[in-house]
């Protein structure tokens, strides 16, 4: 389960186009099983504003669960509401199958019968043609445009059928449909915030940062 959350998120939250700190994030809460806000912002070296921020987008994908709990503090005497963050292993599979159930139903939705693919374009007049509708037009050269009579180019790959897309997609994703049945043969045990807070390995602080 572990393996496989670390793989998705290495793989959607692409660092070219997200914040790499989705990544360390994660990483942190396997390997720390629960963190409060404060003790994830020092190891990420941010403040807790920020750390919120980037913790609502992994949370609203499903990645990380929050818990909110009243602690009281040193020399206070009202208790006051800690942010926590841990992950729920199970909830977190459930929405991998459900986005990757909805990605392949998005793209079979966009198949195009064979006879019905565009593969003619015309360079000069941009007009587009299936394989039956140039078969009638046909010169020294090549099939020709019906709009413009200039020879037609052909592209199998231009409009790309939903089953060539459904193929495509299903390699790109195959590291995870190959884990879901090994995860679906086993149990996965509830990792609810006691069951993670138990067993939560400590951060350890420099001198200068030790809080109560």
């Amino acid at each position: 389960a572990q393996t496989l959350i670390k793989s998705v998120v290495r793989a959607f939250y692409d660092p070219t186009q997200f914040d790499a700190r989705h990544i360390v994030i994660v990483d942190a809460l396997i390997i720390h099983s629960a963190l409060r806000d404060d003790d994830l912002s020092y190891l990420m070296a941010q403040n807790t504003k920020d750390l919120h921020k980037i913790c609502g987008k992994l949370r609203e994908d499903r990645f990380i669960q929050v818990h909110t709990r009243p602690e009281l503090r040193e020399g206070q005497q009202r208790p006051t509401n800690r942010t926590y963050y841990y992950i729920d292993y199970r909830q977190a599979i459930d929405a991998i199958k459900w986005r990757v159930y909805h990605l392949d139903k998005s793209v079979q939705g966009n198949a195009v019968p064979a006879s019905e693919k565009k593969e003619y374009f015309c360079n000069f007049c941009m007009a587009e043609w299936t394989a039956m509708e140039v078969l009638d037009k046909f010169g020294l050269e090549g099939f020709e445009c019906h709009r413009c009579n200039h020879v037609l180019l052909h592209d199998a790959e231009r409009q790309s059928g939903g089953h060539e897309q459904s193929t495509r997609l299903n390699n790109q994703l195959k590291f995870i449909t190959d884990l879901l049945p090994q995860l679906d043969s086993v149990h996965i045990p509830d990792n609810t915030f006691d069951v993670a807070l138990a067993v939560a390995r400590p951060v350890e602080r420099d001198a200068t940062n030790q809080v109560a």
